[in-house]
């Protein structure tokens, strides 16, 4: 195979015949026409965005290669049979005027490859499309489908995901396959479009240490568990379902798009009212009679389902979200409960009309959530509609059926390895089903839990008191070893790397807001949040953006304020994805930081 270097400079024109070395095929109307088996390098293209980008050999190969940031604008780009190779080492704006088309023959591919971030986006009037039955094959790079740019249901476009590859879509996929082909790959649906997802796409392969994650503002309200296929339900104004195929044991979530959207359990030797009295949980079978609250009336009805699990908690990689909250006996009030209630984090407890979660409860006096316990089991009582039960004389819920059976060990379904007992207001089952409100909003727990601190203070306990500081303690870890800053102030940090730094995470000190402020439903731990990282080496100065798809590993989802300023927090030890060519210089922007508890302090 021949090669043709384009010969330019990151200010010609792409379509610029003199800027080959053996040019391509142009003709009147400035087409860049590729019909040979011909490799065709590309460093630092441009263009201005009248060109036509057509590929028709399927030995041919169109490489873009180089550490700048080129943009490539066209009116249209049709890879008929061949390859177009994003082989850069930045950031590659692949741009389609108004309208456009990126048709994909069905030997035609487009390879985006390790250090690559390439993002697929329109330059004018107008959404753009990506169609036909050819193939994107992410070998190790980054592919951002932006928001104005949809995939066409008209074809089957495929989606390869290789090793460390991450493809995110940010608008509308009317159609086409996402495959995952190697190991932590990540499909990220980032759309905030209503109906964006509602033509339908497949994913398979999703095992191991593959993710698929749902940026802010999308909410995944259940999963039906499978062996060989699943579906994914995405309330996002509307509801839209995704089908997959293959093991997808590893579906994650950001910190809005919550995966696990799962109601809530009662421990083992929980005693539950029925028509024949007080009865440990565990012993109801379906057909059992219990008594039920309505209008503060007793009201007996029929056992439909019993749902049972044991939770390993030793092995549980975020135990906060399943260990057991106990309720001491007067918790709530005179002899309620009258001995001590176990109940999963979000199981609702009835009060004032409302259903409150019991995470949002805890003042760790009267109601704690016990994590050092190493296992629990835990029961779900089902009836024919969402009720108020009688557990230990405290009124608390019934089982609501979110999609989340498969959690239960005797649900007739492959059974989820590690559960997160979670809870969502966003869900349409709750305002169509559920018996009363759920109260999250800080302003409607705050009073409620000040109320059950109140009472505990009167029975004789002393509120916790910490030290905190609100010095997060800022450094990295390069290729393990800390490297300190150089400087820091309320708004940067600065370090200088070295140019043999592999891995590169910023540590801090870092708290779950849970832990000074129980009453919000936050159960993210943050580090420090930052809104940029700009690197200055010899090759010149590159920022990073809090949006940057490459945060993720330590990181949470990025935030944005009313004014459009974005920001991103980490847990508390994030990884940077910097890949130096000699000493850097690297300062962070930072967001914010919060306090941190240093210690507790006895009372």
């Amino acid at each position: 195979m021949s090669a043709i270097t384009w010969t330019g400079t990151s200010t010609n024109l792409f379509n610029d015949s003199l800027s080959w070395d053996s040019p391509p095929y142009f003709d009147t109307t400035e087409t860049l026409v590729v019909d040979t088996a011909a490799s065709i390098v590309a460093v630092g293209a441009n263009s201005e965005g009248d060109e036509v980008l057509i590929v028709n050999n399927a030995g041919a190969r169109l490489r873009l290669t180089g550490a700048v940031n080129p943009a490539l604008f066209l009116t249209s780009a049709t890879i008929a049979a061949g390859t177009l190779d994003l082989a850069i080492a930045g950031t590659l704006d692949l741009g389609l005027n108004g309208a456009g088309t990126l048709l994909l023959g069905a030997s035609g591919h487009v390879v985006v490859g390790s250090g690559a971030n390439a993002m697929i986006m329109s330059d004018g009037a107008g959404k753009s499309v990506i169609d036909g039955s050819g193939a994107f094959d992410l070998a190790g790079g980054t592919l951002i489908v932006s928001s104005d740019v949809s995939v066409a249901g008209t074809d089957t476009t495929q989606f390869n995901i290789g090793t460390n590859g991450v493809l995110e879509f940010d608008g509308a996929v009317n159609g086409g396959t996402v495959v995952f082909g190697g190991k932590n790959g990540v499909l990220f649906l980032n759309t905030l479009q209503p109906g964006a997802f509602a033509g339908g796409i497949a994913i398979q392969g999703l095992f191991g240490t593959n993710k698929l994650e749902v940026g802010a503002g999308s909410v995944v309200s259940a999963i039906a568990n499978g062996t060989t296929s699943a579906t994914v339900t995405i309330v996002n104004g509307g509801t839209e379902t995704l089908t997959l195929t293959g093991d997808y044991s590893s579906l994650t979530g950001s910190q809005t798009g919550q995966f696990f959207s799962f109601n809530v359990c009662y421990a083992a030797g929980t005693s539950i009212l029925t028509d024949a009295g007080e009865v440990a949980v565990e012993t109801l079978r379906a057909g059992d009679t219990v008594m039920t609250v309505v209008d503060g009336r007793l009201v007996p009805q029929t056992v439909k389902w019993m749902g049972n699990r044991r939770v390993d908690l030793a092995r549980h990689p975020k135990p906060e979200t399943a260990a057991p909250v106990r309720i001491l006996t007067g918790a709530l009030g005179d002899n309620l409960p009258h001995r001590d209630l176990v109940v999963s984090p979000d199981h609702a407890l009835f009060i004032d009309g409302k259903l409150f979660p019991a995470k949002l409860l805890v003042n760790d006096m009267t109601i704690v959530q016990d994590l050092e316990a190493a296992s629990v089991v835990y029961y779900h009582v089902e009836l024919d509609q969402h009720a108020i039960l009688v557990a230990e004389g405290v009124e608390a819920e019934s089982y609501l059926d979110t999609g989340n059976r498969d959690f239960f060990a005797n649900a007739g379904l492959a059974t989820r390895l590690h559960p997160e007992f979670t809870i969502d207001e966003h869900l349409k089952c709750w305002e169509a089903h559920a018996c009363a409100p759920l109260a999250v909003a800080p302003e409607l727990v705050k009073p409620v839990w000040q109320r059950f601190v109140d009472c505990a203070e009167a029975l004789g306990f002393s509120a916790p008191v910490y030290e905190t500081t609100e010095d997060a303690a800022i450094h990295m870890l390069v290729d393990g070893k800390v490297l300190r800053p150089l400087s820091a102030t309320d708004r940067t940090v600065s370090f200088m790397l070295p140019a043999t730094a592999k891995s590169i995470r910023l540590v801090s000190r870092a708290i779950r807001p849970s832990a000074l402020t129980p009453w919000r439903d936050d159960p993210r731990t943050l580090g420090v949040a930052i809104r940029s990282v700009t690197l200055r080496d010899r090759a010149g100065e590159s920022v990073m953006g809090a949006d940057h798809p490459a945060l993720r590993d330590g990181w949470h989802a990025p935030e944005t304020a009313a004014d459009g300023s974005l920001w991103r927090w980490s847990t508390g030890n994030g990884e940077l994805p910097i890949e130096l060519d000699g000493p850097c210089a690297v300062q962070i922007a930072l967001g914010g930081t919060t306090s941190y508890i240093v210690d507790r302090v006895a009372a």
